[in-house]
């Protein structure tokens, strides 16, 4: 019981501490937050340009479906911003701006999506400043070098990596900062 009290009084205390805007936006974005589809974006760790894949998208005031809709997006129209929780938060008319991010799509997931089920090597360039260079398909594996912007080398992407040959030796890297490139007859 004693835990039980203790827990309640620090959820209590975190909740409180929110200003009412914060509690408000967080409670929505959580309760109407959009259903995940497979190609739905989730979140983005910094600004990227997405393009609407829906017929059109509601431009709302913050994070949610109870929050004013500000416009409507066309197919096809880019937005550069950040997702979080499935909202892409972005400006429009000079002020923040929210659309669901499930009606959205990119360059590094189409990337992902489209290789990963090759099996074909195919060439691609690096669209990151710098690119880590991995023994395996994994950040926990050692960096054997990095790749320039710019730089192209040709593989097989596997589970959203991409396999290649790094000085004589199998190096992997990260296909989300990728942009897919031509057919190789390189194995």
């Amino acid at each position: 019981m004693k835990k039980y009290l203790i827990a309640l009084l620090i959820t209590l205390s975190a909740l409180v501490s929110l200003s009412p805007a914060t509690f408000a936006a967080s409670t929505t974005a959580a309760s109407a937050a959009p259903s995940k589809s497979p190609s739905a974006v989730t979140s983005s760790a910094k600004a990227e340009t997405y393009t609407v894949t829906s017929a059109g998208v509601y431009i709302r005031s913050g994070p949610g479906t109870t929050f004013a809709k500000l416009g409507m997006l066309d197919k096809g129209t880019k937005e550069t911003g950040v997702v979080t929780n499935g909202w892409l938060e972005f400006t429009y008319n000079g002020e923040s701006a929210y659309c669901a991010a499930k009606y959205l799509s990119n360059d590094a997931d189409t990337v992902t999506t489209a290789a990963t089920a090759s099996t074909k090597a195919l060439t691609y360039q690096v669209n990151a400043s710098q690119l880590k260079v991995r023994s395996g398909p994994g950040t926990s594996y050692s960096t054997l070098g990095k790749l320039e912007k710019g730089a192209k080398e040709t593989g097989v992407i596997e589970d959203g990596w991409l396999k290649f040959t790094y000085n004589n030796v199998t190096a992997y890297c990260s296909a989300t900062y990728l942009t897919t490139g031509i057919s190789s007859d390189k194995a």
